[in-house]
C-alpha cells in the first residue's frame, strides 16, 4: 500500500435525495465527520459524551448515525447549532436540492479526499481487506485497528463514497484502490500527507510501549553525510521500500497489517549556524 506521497486516483458517486432519509444524509455525515474530529482530539470521548453536548439521547444519536433512525427537519435544526452551524449552513441541510451544486459536490470530494489521505487507519482498512481471517464489520475493524467504532464506519462510508472499497449484496469486500496516482492539488496532498506522517510517527512510538519486542523492529542510526547526497539517499530508500514491498507481499495469506515507516532526517543545523557566525 502506498503512503500520501503516491495516492491512488480517487473517485466520488455523487449523492442521490430521493427521500427524507436521502434527504438528510449530509447531514448524518457531518454529525458523524464531527464525533470523528472529537475523537481524534481526545481519544477517550464517547458517544454519549457526544449526546451529552449536543442534548440528545445517546441511543436516538446512535440510531441517526447508523442510519435505523431517520434524521428530521426538527433533528438538524436541534443539532446543527450544537456542532457549529449557522442558521444559512442549516438550510443548506435542511434543502439540498436548492444547494447542491457541482462546488458542493466538489468541497464534498475534497473533505472525503482529505481525510482519506490524512487519517492513517482508512489504508489499516484497505489493507485489512487482504487479511485472512478478514471479517466485513465495522465492528471488527474497529477491535482489529483499535480505533473507535465511528471511526470505523466513517472509514468505511468514505472509502465507498471514493470508490476504493466496493461491499456486494452477498458481503464480499473488494478494494477498488487501484494504481498509485493523485487527482489532489500539490498543496493540498502535502498538507494531508504531513497530517498523515504525524499520525504515523505517533503510532510508531506507542507501538514501543505497547507492542512486544519480537513483533516490531525499531531501530536507528546517526550518520554524518554531504548534503548533495540527499537525492542518492531518497532513491536508496525508495528501492529499499519497493523490494520489502515486494518480497513481503508475496505471500497470499497474509494475517496481519504493518507499518513501514522511515524517517530521515538532519539533526544537526552547522551549515545555517556557520552563516549566522559569519554575518
Amino acid at each position: 500500500m502506498s503512503t500520501p506521497e503516491a495516492q491512488p486516483h480517487l473517485m466520488h458517486s455523487q449523492a442521490q435525495f430521493s427521500g427524507p432519509a436521502e434527504r438528510y444524509e449530509l447531514f448524518r455525515q457531518r454529525l458523524q465527520q464531527e464525533l470523528a474530529e472529537r475523537i481524534k482530539n481526545n481519544p477517550r470521548y464517547s458517544l454519549r459524551a457526544f449526546a451529552k453536548a449536543l442534548n440528545a439521547s445517546p441511543s436516538s444519536l446512535s440510531a441517526m448515525l447508523n442510519r435505523k433512525r431517520p434524521i428530521t427537519e426538527k433533528s438538524v435544526h436541534k443539532l446543527g447549532p450544537a456542532i457549529g452551524l449557522t442558521p444559512q449552513e442549516i438550510n443548506q441541510y435542511l434543502h439540498p436540492h436548492r444547494f447542491q451544486t457541482d462546488e458542493s459536490q466538489f468541497y464534498q470530494v475534497l473533505n472525503d479526499q482529505f481525510s482519506y489521505i490524512s487519517d492513517w487507519y482508512h489504508y489499516g482498512v484497505l489493507e485489512l481487506i487482504k487479511v485472512k481471517n478478514f471479517v466485513g464489520s465495522a465492528s471488527w475493524i474497529s477491535k482489529a485497528l483499535r480505533i473507535s467504532l465511528n471511526e470505523a464506519k466513517t472509514a468505511i462510508e468514505r472509502l465507498q463514497r471514493l470508490n476504493l472499497i466496493k461491499i456486494s449484496e452477498n458481503g464480499k469486500w473488494l478494494d477498488l484502490s487501484g494504481g498509485f496516482s493523485s487527482s489532489l492539488k500539490p498543496g493540498f496532498t502535502s498538507s494531508a500527507a504531513r497530517e498523515h506522517q504525524k499520525q504515523i510517527l505517533r503510532k510508531s512510538i506507542a507501538s514501543i510501549d505497547e507492542v512486544e519486542i519480537e513483533k516490531r523492529d525499531h531501530t536507528a542510526v546517526t550518520m554524518a553525510i554531504e548534503t548533495h547526497d540527499l537525492d542518492k539517499a531518497r532513491e536508496i530508500i525508495r528501492r529499499f521500500r519497493e523490494e520489502m514491498c515486494h518480497n513481503l507481499e508475496k505471500n497470499k495469506t497474509p494475517d496481519e497489517v504493518y507499518q513501514l515507516t522511515i524517517s530521515f532526517f538532519p539533526i544537526s543545523q552547522t551549515q545555517s549556524n556557520n552563516k549566522e557566525s559569519q554575518s
